[in-house]
């Protein structure tokens, strides 16, 4: 029979799943690297994390993560685990746990949110369709005018409103107050990267979390007027070559599925799909 075991610390619970999230570590990135985040720095969350693992036979099925009130992160270990979701869908709700929405797998996330829907009665909404890219070497880039350098602190209200810009155009919706915040700890962390021509910022991309080899760029972003000009490619192929000639294996990051553009242009500099994942928020039945 299965059981959960749910654990208070970052460390016990990459005790228990480091080796098999390593298996596939570009698609695990997100519950890999922010697992290793809370690790690294644990007093960073006003509310205690979710560590929880699903094990039978003394072996590990399942890994589920969560940072509330964001969605639950779910990784799966073995390919027929719809006992265990079952399972840990059960004791979630006999602990009380509170599940605002699940990121996983799409046949994983899918499972779930049906499984959370009727033990819960919320109604899953499908937030996004996403893909997992990775990156090994950077293919020959074409060459736009421009540089890339890192971003200063004199230009952080622009780059904040192209993160709240960034936000509503991939989730319709945004947390200004958040991602200044973001924003904010990128520029001071020397972490957010421009593409720049004369000076004058045309694009901006992001390093955040990372894995025991990789590291994942984000918050790649053009403003409208700005795009069709090959800034971004130039700027997220410059800044892998930089993750990678700094001791980086591999680099990472996720797509839109619904933007056919941000697919097409990462493939380009070299990056390759290895899963798919979506995201569902839980809302209430009216």
């Amino acid at each position: 029979m299965p059981e959960v075991i749910v654990f208070d610390k970052a460390g016990d619970f990459l005790k228990e799943t480091l080796d098999l999230l390593l298996e596939h570590e570009a698609e695990n990135n997100l519950i890999l690297g922010l697992a290793m985040q809370i690790y690294k720095n644990p007093g960073k969350w006003e509310i205690p994390p979710f560590f929880a693992v699903v094990k039978e036979d003394q072996k590990c099925i399942l890994a589920a993560l969560m940072t509330p009130p964001r969605s639950m992160i779910l990784t799966a270990f073995i390919q027929e685990s719809a006992p265990a979701l079952s399972f840990l869908t059960d004791t979630l709700w006999q602990m009380g746990v509170s599940v605002s929405g699940v990121n996983a797998e799409k046949r994983l996330a899918n499972q779930f949110a049906h499984l959370w829907s009727h033990r819960a009665s919320f109604l899953p909404k499908l937030q996004m369709n996403e893909r997992v890219y990775r990156l090994d070497k950077v293919l020959p880039l074409p060459g736009v005018q421009g540089t890339m350098r890192l971003a200063g602190v004199e230009e952080s209200e622009l780059l904040i409103q192209w993160g709240c810009a960034f936000h509503r155009e991939g989730l319709g919706k945004a947390d200004d107050e958040g991602m200044r915040k973001i924003i904010q700890k990128k520029i001071g962390d020397g972490e957010l990267f421009l593409w720049c021509v004369d000076g004058k910022a045309f694009a901006m991309a992001a390093k955040t979390r990372e894995t025991v080899h990789g590291v994942v760029v984000s918050l790649v972003y053009t403003p409208p007027e700005n795009r069709g000009k090959g800034y971004a490619t130039q700027l997220v192929g410059e800044l892998s070559q930089l993750m990678l000639a700094s001791g980086h294996s591999f680099c990472a990051l996720f797509t839109d599925l619904a933007n056919p553009t941000s697919n097409s242009i990462y493939q380009k500099i070299g990056y390759y799909p290895v899963g798919d994942m979506d995201e569902y928020v839980f809302l209430p039945m009216v």
